[in-house]
């Protein structure tokens, strides 16, 4: 039976008793349901609850007391929020989905066009507020800001909801106060606390990743010269990652190439260990090739449509034809293949590492995209939504790979991978081009307040190299040349890399770089994995995908470092204040072309067009430095 909602619905509306005295106030939440049969009943509890902090926990529970099954449309929750209408005033929307939806800013005429999956926050005169999803369990949803009021609209996706059975929206956190930073810190610690968050410490995760350059085109002995050159290089050097192309059809994951023949990939694990690496995997965990042994032979295991044929995308990538299908982990033989491959890669092959791309594709409303929004996307299981089998999903590839592996989402929307992963690419794509070095670090800036509290960020790979550096195996793609990438532009990625990154993995060929390209991959190596970082002149960019914040703090191992970055055309100066005559002592060049100049309290910065700089403050105070520190 098809699950499609007609046009026609009933909306019910709830208003309950004032519960607190201060800040939102139950009687002030206005609930929508759209559902079928329309005329179904639906009870509805409204909780506006104190949390930690003073912050405030919005909750709604759904009850179908209809006495028969019903199906789900769309909700849509709406209360009262700031007004922002002064010239002055402004708008963060959070990043929500990987180098698609960064963190912005925006003028409050513009805030009103937006939706976030994560958080708003608003500056104004009397200071920061922040409204905010904590959980992202069951339905696909958005937060958005229209005339002082916060609009939650979620997919029903036509969920079934059994007689008598309850279903909870997704949770608002809601909060404020006098610095935004503390806000958004405070509001990760409030993500970690709801989905009691346990991340593996990462291991440094220094070495070189096969993608950038070889795409899915590598071969055996590329990698094997490039391990070696690795260790050359940086014989401290702890990782090798291989990337997509080892499977011979997208989904068939316990098969390899028939060029990486006899047991490809576990000769490769065997002798990335034996070199003391730590070896990574990389595959796609959402979609499969039509083409592929497993749709031949387990149909069953991917999304349909309405008639009950295979959801299928065309499309045409790097010169290959490729028809993706959608793996659906309502049904549990999906799963229990997903378990099965990743424990094969882990016990049977020997990688500990596992980085699971286009996550994006598990949840309805990407899958859509690709195969047009009006098909309908029929599960297994049609009692669970896109985000209950994301779940499903990720927590079957867990089962597999083991709780001590190291798991990374990638090309995901962030929500439902809290908890299952423990990294997350959290910015866009990195090619070896200086635009792309800015919206990456756009993207990234945003995202601070989640590393080492919910997740740990990963800024993409290190990429250096120009036309001098490559030779004819470089994969046939535009965007995979360095052209003439200056050695000034690659020093700025490696700034922000070493600042920002977790994993500092270079990704050229690495016998073909010049060894004034392989001094920034050492530098990048040599610098301390970042615990926590922030932009601190966030407000003043984020405005579109090359508005870069200017200025990077970081801490790390007792240290505290602070990056200056001229992403611009032209010479700048920057003045720095905020800090004490401690810090100013400690305060040291580490790497850049810089002019500074120190007096009375205060910093003078200069840097050339497309250039950056770091400096070291030895022994420093994060905290105070984060909410002291003021660049003009």
């Amino acid at each position: 039976m098809s699950l499609r909602i007609s046009l026609g619905y009933f909306v019910v509306s709830l208003l309950v008793c004032v519960r607190l005295s201060a800040g939102l106030q139950e009687a002030e939440v206005r609930v929508k349901v759209s559902r079928q049969p329309a005329l179904a009943t639906i009870r509805q509890e409204v909780r506006v609850t104190a949390a930690e902090r003073g912050a405030q926990r919005l909750t709604i529970r759904l009850t179908n007391t209809s006495g028969a099954d019903l199906s789900l449309s769309d909700w849509t929750v709406e209360f009262p929020w700031v007004r922002l209408s002064a010239p002055d005033d402004r708008l963060s929307t959070g990043g929500w989905d990987m180098g698609r939806s960064e963190a912005r800013v925006w003028l409050p005429a513009a805030a009103e066009k937006v939706s976030t999956g994560s958080y708003l926050l608003s500056k104004s005169a009397g200071g920061y507020s922040l409204a905010a999803f904590t959980t992202w369990r069951t339905f696909n949803a958005k937060l958005s800001y229209m005339a002082g009021r916060v609009i939650v609209k979620g997919e029903g996706e036509g969920r079934l909801l059994r007689a008598g059975e309850i279903a909870a929206l997704e949770t608002v956190w809601l909060t404020s106060g006098s610095d935004w930073q503390d806000l958004l810190f405070a509001y990760a610690d409030e993500i970690a606390r709801e989905n009691r968050i346990r991340l593996n410490a990462p291991k440094p995760y220094i070495g070189w990743a096969t993608w950038d350059y070889f795409g899915r085109n590598w071969t055996h002995d590329q990698v094997v010269a490039n391990m070696d050159k690795l260790l050359e290089i940086y014989p401290q050097a702890d990782f090798l990652q291989i990337d997509g192309g080892w499977w011979p059809q997208r989904g068939d994951y316990t098969l390899v190439r028939a060029n990486l023949q006899p047991e490809g990939m576990k000769r490769l694990g065997q002798l990335i260990r034996q070199k003391q690496l730590i070896a990574g995997i990389h595959l796609d965990g959402m979609r499969g090739d039509a083409k592929a042994q497993v749709a031949k032979e387990h149909p069953d295991f991917f999304l349909r449509d309405e008639k009950g044929n295979m959801l299928v995308e065309s499309s045409v990538k790097v010169g290959d034809n490729l028809d993706y299908t959608f793996f659906d982990f309502s049904n549990p033989a999906t799963a229990a293949y997903f378990t099965d491959v990743m424990a094969n890669i882990r016990r049977n092959w020997g990688y500990d590492y596992f980085k699971v791309d286009f996550l994006r594709f598990g949840i309805n409303e990407f899958i859509h995209t690709a195969v047009g929004k009006d098909t309908v996307i029929v599960p297994h299981n049609r009692g669970l939504t896109s985000v209950e089998r994301f779940h499903l999903a990720l927590a079957a590839m867990r089962r597999g790979m083991g709780a001590d592996a190291f798991f990374v989402g990638c090309s995901a929307v962030f929500g439902p991978t809290f908890g299952h992963v423990d990294g997350l690419r959290s910015g866009a794509d990195i090619n070896p081009e200086f635009k792309q070095f800015k919206k990456c670090a756009v993207d990234n800036s945003g995202n601070f307040y989640l590393h080492g509290k919910v997740v740990h960020t990963d800024a993409d790979y290190h990429v250096v190299r120009a036309r001098e550096d490559q030779d004819d195996t470089l994969v046939k793609a535009a965007n995979k040349d360095g052209k003439d990438m200056t050695r000034n532009e690659a020093e700025m990625w490696t700034h922000f890399v070493a600042l920002c990154g977790g994993p500092r993995l270079n990704s050229d060929n690495l016998p073909t770089l010049r060894e004034e390209r392989r001094a920034l991959f050492r530098f990048a190596a040599d610098s301390p994995t970042a615990e926590r970082y922030v932009p601190l002149d966030f407000w003043a960019h984020a405005r579109d995908d090359e508005d870069v914040s200017s200025s990077i703090l970081t801490q790390a191992k007792g240290d505290v470092y602070l990056g200056i970055f001229n992403w611009t055309d032209a010479e700048k100066k920057w003045i720095v204040t905020g800090m004490m005559a401690e810090d100013l002592k400690a305060f040291s060049k580490m790497s850049g072309a810089a002019v500074t100049e120190t007096a009375a309290g205060k910093v003078t910065i200069t840097l050339p067009a497309r250039h950056s700089t770091l400096f070291k403050l030895a022994g420093g105070d994060f905290d105070r430095l984060r909410k002291a520190i003021q660049i003009n």
